[in-house]
């Protein structure tokens, strides 16, 4: 569960990182694994409806939002997401209520307010005007067709269709007063060729003179509409090369390889100053497994985006595609030498999360690249020699040695404990002693080892059991019985001097299990029936578990026993 969470996370940021580069399908497949890792999250379905809303898909946008707020009912920003959606679906009742809702929870947020306005201006539209009707209209009437070709006027006409109120704003294009004269069926124009009408004058009265009204000025007509401006051979080339750009993007999410890698290629040759097809093509070859052919495409988009001063985030963007490509190719030092140059130019959280990922793949890989058991072999040899001459600081030279060629060897770790013990350093050789052990639980020589370690650390209840357990695996063991023996006779010495080991005492009260021991309720009451009712607490020795406690204490030097 824990490691689904994690990979979740993982895939997040990348998701994130992917949608700040405006790579929206690309941040979508990423969301998307985040929630088959960890479909309870409602975060991943928000972050996947801002993608697919970015690309107008605003139905996917829709039900991934309304996950969101079915996962997490008090979220603010899924109401916010949802009512995106719905006002793109011209949806506007219910956007209207995902926005109300929102606003409920987070009464400041500006982005649910904003979103609320544009609904309810859209919803005070005249009705028909600016709808189908209009747009049919200007394409039945020759006079209007050729705003059809005019991208500043259609622009114009989406501002006025989202928002009729923005109608005031374009009143001084006479192309806008030419469709709205023609459908409403009204000529709206000022002055122009015709008279000023005036009322008749009355024949039968005498009125005095007047002074004839001086002629209104006539307007000037508006302008016949401009024909669209002819496209520059440059400006057709780098048309047709987003073109083959978007028939790549479609090949390479069909995993067309092939026929993706042409189009990116015939796009780079009508507009080489552009990185983005290189870094495409760099997409391409890592997906194919040419990371060679990767790195020197996105080495290139570099220059050419630092020629023409490219955002820093694709520059970032190509840094991490070369490191992708070295940690494909398990060039593990080249991908982090990558992975840091990116987070130079943008702190990326996927990109850190990458290069902390490769460093600890690379320290494994130098780990294993080390590895030589013969090699081992020969240091631990090396260090028996210097054991026996009494050179033991030598001696774990040559068995740490030992350990990082073949670190699987139990008897290295032994050997290493006997050098620690005979310099005194307990704590090390115990630390040795029990990776020995763990290396290989029947290893008797280290329980020996062991037991020793703690007989010298006066913690004789632990040295007892170290000793029981190797005599468990080979009963005529001659170190571990004499051990066990040597360390009885000191627990009974202890004992019956009456003289208390404070040294032994502390080493015992830092012991968690005998801590746990003086914490049992049991052994409590025991202790103080020893005080009060000495034949209750005989009776309490019956039990196996208590006594086994209590010989624990005193092996500790914590229970003393009288003669």
């Amino acid at each position: 569960m824990a490691e689904n969470k994690a990979k979740a996370q993982e895939a997040k940021a990348k998701g994130n990182a992917a949608f700040s580069a405006q790579n929206f399908e690309e941040a979508i497949n990423h969301f998307s694994e985040a929630i088959n890792h960890d479909p309870s999250d409602h975060v991943f379905y928000s972050n996947r409806s801002a993608c697919f809303a970015s690309l107008n898909k605003y139905e996917e946008a829709k039900a991934d939002a309304e996950k969101c707020v079915e996962l997490k009912p008090d979220w603010s920003k899924g109401y916010s997401r949802l009512g995106l959606a719905l006002y793109h679906l011209d949806d506007y009742k219910n956007a209207e209520a995902a926005y109300a809702k929102g606003l409920e929870l987070d009464p400041s947020n500006a982005q649910l307010k904003e979103g609320l306005e544009q609904v309810k201006a859209a919803t005070s539209k005249p009705s028909g005007m600016f709808g189908p009707e209009m747009m049919q209209k200007i394409f039945t009437t020759p006079s209007l067709q050729p705003f059809l070709g005019q991208p500043d006027f259609l622009m114009k006409l989406q501002d006025i269709q989202k928002n009729p109120q923005n109608i005031t704003k374009h009143l001084n294009d006479p192309r806008i007063m030419q469709v709205l004269s023609t459908v409403m069926g009204v000529d709206l124009k000022m002055g122009g060729d015709e008279d000023v009408q005036m009322p008749d004058a009355s024949p039968p009265r005498q009125e005095p003179r007047r002074e004839e009204p001086k002629a209104q000025p006539k307007q000037e007509a508006p302008k016949a509409p401009e024909p669209p401006r002819e496209l520059t051979e440059e400006e057709k080339q780098k048309a047709e090369a987003e073109r083959e750009k978007d028939q790549g993007n479609a090949h390479y999410k069909a995993r067309r390889f092939a026929e993706a890698l042409q189009h990116y290629t015939r796009a780079m040759e009508l507009d080489e100053a552009d990185m983005t097809y290189l870094m495409n093509r760099a997409a391409v070859y890592l997906e194919m497994g040419e990371t060679d052919k990767c790195v020197e495409d996105c080495q290139t988009a570099i220059e050419k985006g630092r020629a023409q001063r490219a955002d820093y985030k694709k520059i970032a963007k190509a840094y991490a595609r070369i490191g992708n490509a070295y940690l494909k190719a398990k060039k593990y030092a080249e991908a982090i030498d990558a992975f840091k140059k990116s987070l130079v130019e943008d702190r990326d959280d996927a990109v850190r999360t990458l290069l902390k990922k490769t460093e600890k793949m690379k320290e494994e890989a130098d780990q294993a690249a080390y590895l030589d058991p013969v090699k081992a072999e020969e240091h631990r040899n090396a260090g028996n020699e210097c054991f026996k001459n009494g050179a033991f600081p030598d001696a774990i030279r040559e068995y740490t040695e030992a350990a990082r060629r073949n670190p699987n060897d139990a008897r290295i770790y032994s050997n290493r404990a006997a050098c620690f013990q005979r310099l005194m350093d307990f704590p090390a050789a115990l630390k040795d002693a029990e990776k020995a052990l763990q290396l290989d639980p029947n290893f008797v020589k280290a329980f020996s080892r062991k037991g020793n370690i703690h007989f010298a650390m006066k913690e004789f209840h632990k040295a007892l059991a170290a000793f029981e357990s190797g005599l468990k695996l080979d009963p005529q063991n001659q170190e571990c019985r004499e051990g066990l023996q040597r360390t009885m006779q000191a627990v009974q010495a202890g004992s019956s001097n009456g003289e208390a080991d404070q040294e032994r005492i502390a080493h015992a009260m830092a012991d968690p299990e005998i801590q746990a021991i003086l914490r049992d309720p049991n052994i409590m009451q025991v202790l103080k029936d020893f005080q009060e009712n000495p034949a209750a607490a005989r009776g309490a020795l019956k039990d196996p578990d208590v006594a086994k406690a209590l010989d624990k204490l005193i092996a500790a030097g914590v229970l003393q026993v009288g003669r």
